[in-house]
């Protein structure tokens, strides 16, 4: 639990640059596209004690209504499912889910948003050495982005 709660409060903080796109034209669903993954141990980082994966995700958004502004714990909007890798293949281990904040800026006139999201999703719960994370982001009109994965994570910290 209360790793879950580092992963909620830190969520303002991971978000490494969101850009507000004059003349651009996405559509309102939001798009999520995976980038990368970078290990961090549990030492480095002094704001997210754990064992984790930082994963870069690239985003989109036509209108802009990504992000809640009343973060209700109880609500996530960033969709995050652990898989741990078996003889068997992948079995669903945990969830990393999480709360972004409003994305756009206050007063702004163009609510085309595009940028990146970098993510901590917590590794030191997991059990085997390989591991794959599912990402989904949701608008606040209940639009979804559609599952994106990771590739396999070699857990070697």
């Amino acid at each position: 639990m209360k790793a879950k709660i580092l992963g909620i409060l830190s969520m303002g903080v991971l978000l490494s640059t969101t850009a507000c796109k004059d003349g651009k034209n996405f559509p309102d669903e939001p798009f999520l596209r995976y980038e990368s993954y970078e290990l961090v141990g549990s030492e480095v980082d002094p704001d997210f004690p754990l064992e984790h994966a930082a994963v870069r995700l690239y985003f989109t958004d036509g209108d802009g209504d990504i992000g809640l502004d009343d973060l209700d714990p109880g609500e996530f909007n960033f969709q995050v499912s652990v898989f741990e890798k078996y003889d068997t293949g992948y079995a669903y281990a945990y969830d990393w889910s999480g709360i972004l904040k409003d994305l756009a800026d206050e007063g702004q006139q163009n609510k085309v948003l595009e940028g990146y999201i970098t993510y901590k999703v917590g590794l030191a719960d997991a059990t085997t050495d390989t591991v794959m994370l599912e990402f989904e982001l949701i608008d606040d009109a209940g639009h979804r982005s559609g599952i994106v994965e990771s590739e396999e994570i070699f857990v070697d910290f």
